[in-house]
């Protein structure tokens, strides 16, 4: 169960980072006023993906210490 947390949590965290329109293409179906091709809010989900890549990078460090 240990390694499947960390394989979504990097993959997910990278895919943020990578393609934020796409994260909030998948949160305009909760808020249908978001406009997904505003890049003024694209740093909300990168920062998430941010947080996603840190916890898998913790999980790394205390399975390791």
């Amino acid at each position: 169960m240990f390694p499947l947390v960390l394989v979504c949590s990097g993959v997910v965290g990278v895919w943020a980072i990578l393609y934020p329109e796409a994260v909030l293409g998948w949160a305009k179906t909760a808020h249908s006023s978001l406009d997904v091709n505003d890049s003024s809010i694209w740093w909300i989900p990168r920062l998430i993906g941010a947080f996603f890549l840190f916890f898998a990078f913790l999980l790394v460090l205390a399975s390791h210490g």
